[in-house]
Formats: C-alpha cells, sequence, structure tokens
C-alpha cells in the first residue's frame, strides 16, 4: 500500500512539473519535448542513472549488501551465523575497493581489484591469488573486527607481489606489505591499525631485524606520495629484468639503495637544492623534477623544466617523474604538453596522490606525471 502511495505520488509531481513548465514560461512546446516529461519515461531515466552508479562505484554496491545482510541478520534470518558471515564479507570487499580505488589512482593493478573469501571450519588454509582476486580463508567463527585486519592483511600479503615475490628482496617484500597494508587501513579501517601493528606487523618486525628501518623508510615516503608512486610502481617494473633468474643480489643491493634515494628525498627541506635528483645506476633508471618554485616558472617558463627533462633523458634516465602540488596544476600541464610533443616521449600518466605530511600545518594534496622516455635524444638539442 505504501508503495503504491508512493508511486502515485511521484507520478503527480512529475506530471504537475510537466504542465508547470510550459505554463511558466508561456510558450507552447513541442509534443517530442513534452513526451520527455512523461512519469514513465523519467522513472526509467532515474533507474538508468541509479544502477549506472553503482556498477561504475563496485564498492557501493558492496556497501548496500553489507546492509541488507546486517538487517537481515537483525530482524529475519534463522541462520544467524550464515547472515552475519555474508555481512561481513560485503562490508570488507566495500572497504577494500573503496581504498584500493584511491590507491590505484596512483598506480593501476598495484593490487588485484576483488577479493573473495573463503569461510573454513576449524581447517587452515592459506589464501591463494584466484585470476584478478585474491580468495582469502577466514575461520567461520571470526568477528568482524578481527576478520577484516585478517582479510586486508592477506589480501595485499598474497596480492602485491604475486608473480615477482621470489625475485624481490624477502625483507623488502615483507616491509612493503606491511606499509601498504597500513596504508589501506588508513584510508579504510583505521580502528584496525592498533591491533593489526600488535597483533601481526610487531611478530614481522621482531623476527627479522631489517624490517623495522625499512617500514620506517616506507612510510615516509609515503607521505609525501613516494611509496606507491615511485617505489613500488619501479620495483614492480625492474624485477621483469632479473625475472627467472636465481642470484640477484645486485638487484637487491640496487632495490636498497633506490630506497635510501627516495627517502632522503622525502626528508630534505624546503629550499634545499643539494639534495640529489637522479637515481642512475644498472637496473633503476630514475629521474624526477620538481614543479615548486614560481620564480623559476616567472622567469624561464617551461623551458627550464623542458631543459632539465631532455638533459635526464640524455643522460641515460629512462623514467622520470614531475611532481607538484594540485595548486600547480595549470603549471604543470602546460609543461607536459610540451614534453608530450618530444619524439624520446614514449608514454606520460598522470597521477593524482594524496600528501600526508604536513606543510606548514596543512595537508594538501598533489599531482605527479610519471613520463617513460628514450635516449635517443642527442647533446646538441640542448646545446639548442
Amino acid at each position: 500500500m505504501k508503495l503504491n502511495i508512493a508511486v502515485t505520488t511521484l507520478f503527480a509531481c512529475l506530471s504537475y512539473i510537466k504542465n508547470g513548465v510550459s505554463n511558466m514560461i508561456n510558450i507552447t512546446i513541442p509534443d517530442s519535448v513534452l513526451k520527455l516529461f512523461n512519469p514513465v519515461v523519467i522513472a526509467i531515466i532515474i533507474i538508468v542513472i541509479f544502477v549506472g552508479y553503482f556498477l561504475s562505484n563496485a564498492e557501493k554496491i558492496f556497501k548496500l549488501l553489507s546492509v541488507i545482510w546486517n538487517v537481515i541478520d537483525k530482524y529475519f534470518c534463522t541462520s544467524i551465523d550464515y547472515a552475519n558471515r555474508k555481512h561481513i564479507e560485503y562490508y570488507i570487499k566495500s572497504d577494500i575497493l573503496k581504498s584500493t580505488k584511491r590507491i590505484n589512482k596512483d598506480i593501476e593493478e598495484i593490487l588485484p581489484y576483488d577479493v573473495g573469501i573463503k569461510w573454513l571450519k576449524n581447517e587452515t588454509r592459506e589464501s591463494f591469488f584466484d585470476g584478478n582476486r585474491v580468495v582469502v580463508c577466514v575461520d567461520k567463527n571470526e568477528r568482524k573486527h578481527q576478520a577484516t585486519i585478517q582479510v586486508i592483511h592477506s589480501y595485499v600479503k598474497s596480492g602485491l607481489f604475486a608473480t615477482e615475490s621470489s625475485f624481490i628482496d624477502e625483507d623488502i617484500c615483507i616491509s612493503a606489505n606491511l606499509a601498504l597494508t597500513r596504508k589501506i587501513l588508513l584510508n579504510a579501517y583505521t580502528k584496525g591499525l592498533n591491533d593489526y601493528f600488535k597483533k601481526i606487523a610487531r611478530k614481522e618486525i621482531n623476527n627479522r631485524k631489517n624490517i623495522d628501518d625499512l617500514l620506517d623508510k616506507m612510510i615516509e615516503i609515503d607521505e609525501i606520495g613516494f611509496f606507491t608512486n615511485i617505489f613500488l610502481y619501479e620495483l614492480k617494473d625492474r624485477v621483469n629484468l632479473i625475472l627467472g633468474k636465481i642470484n640477484n643480489e645486485k638487484f637487491h643491493a640496487e632495490t636498497y639503495d633506490f630506497l635510501e634515494f627516495l627517502y632522503n628525498l622525502a626528508r630534505r627541506k624546503t629550499g634545499d637544492d643539494s639534495s640529489q635528483l637522479d637515481f642512475m645506476k644498472n637496473y633503476y633508471k630514475v629521474g624526477i623534477i620538481f614543479v615548486a618554485k614560481s620564480l623559476t616558472y616567472i622567469n624561464c617558463g617551461e623551458d627550464a623544466y623542458i631543459w632539465r627533462y631532455e638533459k635526464k633523458v640524455v643522460d641515460g634516465t629512462d623514467s622520470i617523474y614531475f611532481y607538484a602540488k594540485d595548486t600547480r596544476d595549470e603549471v604543470l600541464k602546460k609543461i607536459i604538453e610540451k614534453v608530450e610533443k618530444k619524439e624520446h616521449t614514449e608514454s606520460i600518466k598522470r597521477i593524482l596522490f594524496y600528501a600526508n605530511k604536513r606543510e606548514k600545518g596543512v595537508q594538501y594534496n598533489g599531482i605527479c606525471y610519471r613520463v617513460k622516455a628514450n635516449n635517443k635524444v642527442t647533446d646538441n638539442r640542448l646545446e639548442a
């Protein structure tokens, strides 16, 4: 009855709007236009918009399903355990998707987009990677809070280096898993941070002497957007150079040096021009260009940054990052327009990142362009 009243009221309102528009502007509206005000047509449009919104925001669907199963669990379901598990499952999925969606603005496919949960009883089983999702095994009796922490931890542990873990230094792998899990919890489930570090992370830190230091450095570079944008991207990209090889000590040592390079940049003080902005080794060839000083742009325009870009390419850099606060977006776009026209520019990716580090007490968002380049440019072009 209530539904019939609501539908009748909606159609009456839509009819009123249709007639009111014609009378208000005192003109004759063609029948073809008036047909658009048909209540059925408008209702269909609303439904299409509603469905389209949810299809493009998968985490909203899971959030809605979580709420529905929670209501069923409380008021209708006779199988309480089943309804509660479904509520937990969709709640976790919505939070993980929300967080990885934000992280994926930094770097696509750093993690599989979906997660599955397999509920087990009195059985221990490792999570596994299945196509484009991580399937996490959880005890049927696990409470919501602990289940959420366990799923996020296992999701990262299984999914981050699903095909590369054997070729990456073990301490780097463990530290990166801990740092990325921390990042997801910060974005999606802050109240789980304390128990995560107390019950899971602390064991890893205590068992291996390097983890504490590595984790601190990864957290520090994450504060200014270097962790996912640069470190993880470059690590996953460069490890392809050694896939299948047995002795990878040189690559491991270089990865440690690369992390140290980013860490020193993350800790540099505002206005410090003495920091090294290029990391040129055998595996990693990475350069960074900060677009920060207004005076440089006022005096030299885009050319100053284009010169730096070409200089890095000549020196052999194949991965160059332009970094700026979002307040410098227009300036950065003008620079990138010129970079894009250079024949040695192979690809450009625009990345939005969220800087946790506070500058003068204010958090800020940032913009980064990752430019993949080749070094076919000549020194003569720089002189010109």
